[in-house]
């Protein structure tokens, strides 16, 4: 696991952290990702291609 991921999620990274990982939910033609935004320290950001 990347513990810079683990550390924004607010997730202990030396735990085995497989299943709490967001993961993408695809819809049709839309994805979708939601996580809990859990540190007030860490922007949040969306970017797309």
């Amino acid at each position: 696991m990347n513990r810079l991921l683990a550390y924004a999620l607010n997730l202990d990274p030396n735990l085995d952290l497989g299943g709490s990982l967001p993961r993408p939910v695809l819809a049709g033609n839309a994805m979708s990702l939601t996580f809990h935004a859990g540190r007030a320290d860490v922007t949040y950001t969306v970017e797309t291609r």
